[in-house]
């Protein structure tokens, strides 16, 4: 059956309807009388138009052109070293929402290992060039606020049963403050929620409120539950750890300028002769973070230990990294995915597969299942015998091939004992290995696939690189074999000069394809028909290397760009050398340059010719390696768009390409020094693990260490280590209960340091005055100065009024602001009013008394300005004999003896020099920090002391002045009055006397008769009757009104449902007709 199309029914009623109607009649009536068309007052006016107006199109331009503002930053130059230092991954939550669980899936997908108890930071190699350093940071706020100034991507872990708590909007206010980094939330504890409606609210819910809080666009990652062995799904960590590997981290202004280590591991270095009490010796280990740290020779250096204070380094050494970079820049070897043994980890806090540090020892944990068999026993069965024979291999196949040499030239080396049947029944053990290993994991898929499931983070950058070359997913040694197979079966001589152009520089080959690619040319004459399986394989790189190669390649600059890696410099370089890459063809070049490849050695008058331009060609190579680097450093900042000068760029790329060439010539000028030198000028570079020695550490630092809690050194600039007066711009937050008072303590971050101090409020008034405020504002920001160390422009300052612990209802942060100003004339006025009274009153002075105490403050104050309550101002002239204190003052009219006469003053506030740095880390966990000034509230609960009162600050009644004052009534003089016009002239009209009763008349009580008292009587009963009979006539009505009302409802429903009747009947009918019309047309 064909669905019909309801038609569509146009409007009759409403606003449109009706201006179509006015339209409608409007035309008819223009068109009967033969005139245009003209506007109707109800019907809008349509304007045609070729174009869109002039302003909608300004507005348009208006807002891009803020957009694009708001988007602007000025670029400022890179000075953390990018990669080079592991980034730091902070995986933040309150108590019981799984930090550790997540930290632990994250570890065993990057390195395939399992992680006990987390403790301290954790570093692992997570791609070729990429380092990852993870930190849990629980609901302490030390911990909170040290994390967050080191921290370059937060994972904000929150419970979705319980929802946001107080730790995750803390720690959002306190990065805020210090640099905000990249922030990935994670939810976890989603198996709670068993109605799918509920979660996907819930989830609605949480993602609002994590963008609203954060920015828009937020990631926000769910993890569905744990699994039997407590662990988070694999396919949801794999995408967490994506997006961790493809995060672009941000270049926060303190890290660019200030060197920091993140402690993994110390050791107590003190004599064991000495006390306890004495002062201890410390060793520290860890990664350089942020900017070059360069210690100056012959000084002690200052670094900053947040929760103990500032200390001096004695001694720094350069350590090799315990956790290196699997690929370096000068390496060959460019894989997709790293290898099991290039998966690097270093946590030496924890225990990772059996190993723990300590303070005396390295301790290795050895379970059972690895222990070898011992070589006394005589084995009895065959398969015993190869165990113990597979046993006592110290190196794997890789390692073999890897550390193997490959001589294709005369000095080649056999291997007499190797046969081709081992490569084959090693790649077989190969195979036969990583199947056990997938077993013993119980995983059900293929060992190939779990391995690109886990792969690293090379597998979303390198994806260009392995199309480069060519790669498969297969391992990379069954290639390299296949090769050699079929390099043994096809293996043929040809005189005729290679194209070593095409193997050195094609984008298609691999650099070991092209050792395997075609050995005729290589092998010397005489070893033709010795088996090509009994050489071991080299690179490349290793094979250019080679003296007697590199003298018959003299004459040609390939070599010498392909050993610096500078391929992409070269290729524009020499193409009027090289036509192309990939061609067969030997063009006369070739010939010139090779055509003594087969021979064994060049003649002699080549080889003066080649020394004596040896000096011409590297100066060549210096010149062209220069100016790649800079055309590398400008592409880089983005700064190249094709513009023929400077003047053609915008501000922003003219200052990305100054940026970029002044690192360019900064590279330039330090690649000429030595690696002393070097290091003297620049300091060590960030990535770099160091060893920092520190004396004199008290004693409780070692005692009350906490591992769980992060520990860094911060680099202290010259001359922040000098305290001064700050004034900073701050705001109370919104959510802290009450009012932050003046003159009470406060513990401030700013930088490194955490420091307590005493703040002093103001605000600045339009003239500049500076007022001192006795609270801080609602909802507004204030001026604060305080007492602290020197600290840059602009930085970040967060408040605190206590470190509570965790457990606290309250809002922890008080306020947060940044730096204004520093060390300047901080001048902060405090208004002051003196009041007196008139002792004496003359026609235009008087004598004050009760404002000053004795004739030296009225000297003070001589030719001030002073006023009373009615607005008459005057000034002091001269002290009185008698009393003390009491001067006598002029005014512009005549004061009255009731008036109260004031004085408006301004007093300079004094400001406190008071800085303590916290030493959190002096004190036993959860306990009150020692040496820490207490607010006055604080000290009244403690000693029990009540409020003081003031009597005179109180309120009171006046009793002095009566409540009325009454004033003597205008006189005016007869004569006056004589003058006056008639409508100015008093009108003396006589009051009229009302007519008053006479007190007797009052008195007089009205006394009924009997006959009067029994009318009264009978007229009290007929109103009763009438007001009874009134209510019940009252009743009877309103239950009569209602029985009406419910009949006239029944009857208004049962018209209402005829209605309805009648109309479905007649549309049923007018419908029945439509259809039967429209089958008849």
């Amino acid at each position: 059956m064909e669905a019909t199309s309801v038609p569509h029914h146009k409007p009759k009623t409403g606003k449109k309807a009706a201006l179509k109607k006015a339209s409608a009649k409007a035309e008819r009536k223009l068109r009967s009388l033969g005139l245009e068309q003209v506007s109707h007052p109800n019907v809008p006016k349509k304007e045609k138009k070729a174009v869109s107006g002039p302003l909608g199109m300004q507005r348009k331009i208006k807002a891009s052109a803020e957009k694009e503002m708001l988007r602007a930053h000025l670029a400022v130059p890179d000075r953390t070293g990018g990669h080079e230092a592991p980034r730091v991954v902070v995986v933040m939550g309150p108590k019981g929402v799984g930090k550790s669980t997540i930290i632990r899936c994250l570890v065993k997908h990057y390195t395939k290992k399992k992680v006990g108890e987390i403790v301290g930071p954790i570093t692992v190699a997570s791609g070729g060039k990429k380092r990852l350093s993870f930190l849990e940071v629980d609901g302490e706020l030390p911990s909170m606020i040290d994390a967050a100034k080191i921290a370059d991507l937060v994972l904000l872990v929150i419970d979705v049963s319980f929802g946001f708590e107080m730790e995750t909007f803390e720690f959002l206010n306190i990065c805020s403050v210090h640099g905000m980094p990249r922030v990935i939330g994670v939810l976890t504890h989603l198996d709670k929620i068993r109605e799918g409606k509920k979660m996907k609210k819930m989830k609605k819910h949480m993602k609002n409120r994590f963008t609203n809080e954060i920015t828009q666009g937020a990631k926000l990652f769910c993890f569905s539950g744990l699994t039997v062995g407590g662990e988070y799904l694999k396919r949801e960590v794999q995408n967490l750890a994506r997006f961790i590997s493809v995060t672009k981290f941000k270049i926060i202004t303190w890290r660019n300028e200030h060197g920091y280590i993140l402690v993994d591991r110390l050791e107590d270095k003190t004599e064991e002769s000495k006390d306890d009490n004495f002062g201890r010796t410390v060793a520290f280990f860890g990664y350089l973070h942020g900017t070059y740290l360069r210690f100056p020779r012959g000084s002690n250096f200052k670094m900053h230990l947040p929760g103990v204070g500032d200390v001096t380094v004695d001694d720094v050494a350069q350590l090799p990294d315990p956790c290196p970079l699997p690929y370096k820049e000068d390496g060959s070897s460019r894989r997709r995915k790293l290898s099991d043994k290039e998966r690097a980890i270093h946590a030496p806090m924890g225990e990772i597969s059996g190993i723990s540090y300590d303070q005396d020892a390295i301790y290795i944990n050895l379970p059972n299942q690895t222990v070898r068999l011992t070589g006394n026993i005589q084995p009895e069965s065959e398969g015993e015998v190869m165990i113990r024979d597979l046993q006592q291999i110290k190196s794997s196949i890789d390692e073999k091939l890897q550390s193997g040499k490959l001589e294709i030239l005369r000095q080649s080396l056999v291997n007499e004992n190797s046969h081709s049947e081992d490569l084959s029944n090693s790649t077989e053990f190969l195979e036969d290995d990583a199947s056990d290993i997938d077993s013993q994991e119980g995983c059900k898929e293929n060992s190939l696939k779990e391995i690109s499931d886990n792969g690293s983070e090379d597998q979303l950058e390198n994806d260009a690189e392995r199309t480069r070359f060519g790669l498969g997913s297969k391992n990379e040694n069954e290639r390299i074999i296949g090769k050699w197979k079929v390099a043994k079966d096809d293996l043929q001589v040809d005189s005729r000069p290679r194209n070593l152009t095409k193997w050195i520089y094609d984008k298609r080959l691999h650099p070991d394809e092209v050792c395997l690619k075609d050995l005729s040319s290589f092998i010397p004459s005489g070893s033709m028909e010795t088996d090509c399986s009994r050489f071991v394989v080299t690179s490349q790189c290793n094979l250019l290397k080679d003296p007697n190669l590199k003298k018959r390649f003299s004459n040609s600059e390939l070599v010498e760009e392909n050993e610096d890696h500078s391929y992409e410099s070269s290729q524009d370089d020499f193409t009027d050398e090289v036509s192309e890459y990939s061609s067969n063809d030997d063009s006369d070049v070739n010939k010139e340059t090779f055509s003594d490849l087969s021979s064994e050695d060049s003649s002699p008058d080549e080889d003066n010719e080649d020394a004596a331009s040896a000096d011409s060609q590297e100066e060549r190579i210096m010149k062209k390696t220069e100016k790649k680097m800079q055309f590398d450093a400008a592409y880089d900042a983005g700064a190249l768009d094709k513009m023929s000068s400077e003047e053609d760029m915008s501000f922003d790329e003219a200052w990305k390409l100054r940026l970029a060439e002044r690192e360019s010539k900064r590279k330039q000028k330090l690649a000429n020094l030595d690696e002393e030198s070097r290091q003297m000028m620049e300091g060590f570079p960030p990535g770099t693990y160091l060893r920092l020695q520190v004396k004199d550490i008290p004693e409780d630092f070692m005692r009350y260490f906490n591992p769980f809690s992060p520990l860094i050194l911060g680099a202290v600039k010259i001359g922040e280590e000098q305290f001064c007066h700050i004034r900073a711009r701050l705001k109370r937050h919104r959510w802290k209960k009450g009012l932050l008072k003046c003159s009470d303590p406060l513990i401030f971050s700013v930088g490194w340091r955490r420091f307590q101090s005493i703040p002093v409020y103001s605000s600045e008034d339009q003239n500049g005055r500076n007022r001192y405020l006795k609270y801080t504002p609602e909802h507004l920001h204030c001026d604060a100065t305080f007492f602290g160390p020197r600290m840059a422009l602009g930085t970040g300052v967060i408040c605190f009024q206590r470190l509570d612990g965790p457990n606290t209802s309250n809002f922890r942060v008080a306020a947060s602001g940044y730096i204004s100003e520093v060390n300047g004339d901080f001048n902060i006025v405090k208004k002051l009013k003196l009041v007196g009274e008139p002792l004496k009153v003359f026609k235009n002075s008087a004598f004050i008394r009760g404002m000053f105490h004795s004739d030296l403050e009225v000297s003070k104050y001589l030719g001030a300005k002073i006023r009373t309550v009615s607005g008459i101002r005057g000034a002091i002239k001269k002290p009185l004999k008698s009393p003390p204190g009491a001067f006598r003052a002029t005014f512009e009219d005549k004061i009255l003896m009731s008036d109260i006469v004031f004085l408006r003053a301004w007093v300079k506030v004094f400001l406190e020099s008071y800085c303590v740095d916290v030493q959190d880390r002096l004190c036993p966990p959860s306990s009150e920090i020692r040496h820490l000034m207490k607010t006055l509230r604080e000290l009244r609960v403690v000693q029990q002391i009540p409020i003081p009162r003031n009597e005179d600050s109180e309120y009171r009644t006046i009793d002095e002045r009566p409540e009325q004052r009454y004033f003597r009534p205008l006189y005016m003089p007869p004569s006056l009055q004589a003058t006056l016009p008639f409508s100015s002239k008093p009108k003396l009209i006589p009051a009229k006397e009302k007519q008053r009763l006479s007190s007797l008349e009052k008195e007089m009580s009205a006394v009924m008769d009997p006959k009067e008292r029994k009318e009264q009587k009978m007229f009290q009963m007929l109103n009763t009757i009438r007001n009874e009979r009134n209510k019940k006539r009252k009743m009877a009505n309103k239950a009569r009104l209602e029985v009406k009302r419910k009949e006239m409802e029944r009857e208004e429903a049962e018209r209402q449902q005829r209605i309805d009747e009648r109309r479905k009947r007649r549309y049923t009918l007018r419908g029945a007709a439509k259809k039967r019309q429209k089958i008849i047309d």
